[in-house]
């Protein structure tokens, strides 16, 4: 396991030296570069079984009506956390300056205006999509997207789209390249993948529908 191969989160690219860069000839034939592929296949399981553990979660407590939210999960395979936060809050369009207007509006179709923030917190990097949507009449009418990366170990490359999949439906997808800026003998740009998608509704409502990060960059 990695934990008992390395002494810090600096170090994880090392292992999956063997299988970015040696020849498939090496790669068939080396036993240590069978034995690190398997062990990689093996952490990357765990780290998708917990991803998915976490992103139930996560989704569990948006539908029970939470707007700031943090699930993590502990992987022993890896001896890491792995975690995602969500967060929903309305963006006040119009001051209500009496208590009939509130009223009013309670009973208007629903409309409004949302930030969101979708994030990742893995090996040494973070990974955020973030923006707003607006809603009205049951539709979605407009969303906004912006990719976050962190890590100082590694160099960061996002890139986010919106899917219209009918009009009170719109997925937001996000993926961040994070390349290790270490150096194995002549080897750089080792690290992970992540990807992060977000549906708005337009109801108003949120959903995080993908939240996971992958070996290799």
């Amino acid at each position: 396991m990695l934990n008992k191969k390395f002494a810090s989160i600096l170090t994880i690219p090392l292992l999956i030296t063997s299988l970015y860069t040696a020849t498939p000839a090496k790669a068939s034939t080396t036993p240590e570069n069978l034995t690190n592929f398997q062990e990689i296949m093996k952490d990357q399981k765990a780290v998708d079984k917990a991803m998915e553990i976490v992103l139930q979660k996560t989704n569990e407590e948006i539908k029970s009506g939470k707007e700031d939210i943090e699930v993590s999960q502990y992987v022993p395979e890896i001896n890491q956390n792995v975690s995602v936060e969500f967060k929903v809050k309305d963006v006040p369009t119009k001051i209500q300056s009496n208590n009939l207007q509130k009223s009013i509006v309670a009973y208007a179709v629903p409309s409004g205006r949302k930030d969101y923030s979708g994030k990742v917190n893995a090996w040494g990097f973070t990974h955020t999509l973030r923006g707003t949507f607006v809603y009205s009449g049951g539709k979605v009418t407009s969303a906004s997207k912006e990719v976050l990366n962190s890590g100082i170990t590694y160099s960061h490359s996002g890139s986010a789209s919106i899917t219209k999949l009918d009009p009170s439906v719109w997925s937001i997808h996000s993926k961040s390249v994070h390349k290790w800026l270490g150096q194995v003998g002549g080897v750089t740009g080792l690290g992970y993948t992540s990807y992060i998608t977000v549906e708005v509704y337009g109801s108003g409502t949120s959903a995080l529908k993908k939240a996971t990060y992958t070996t290799g960059s």
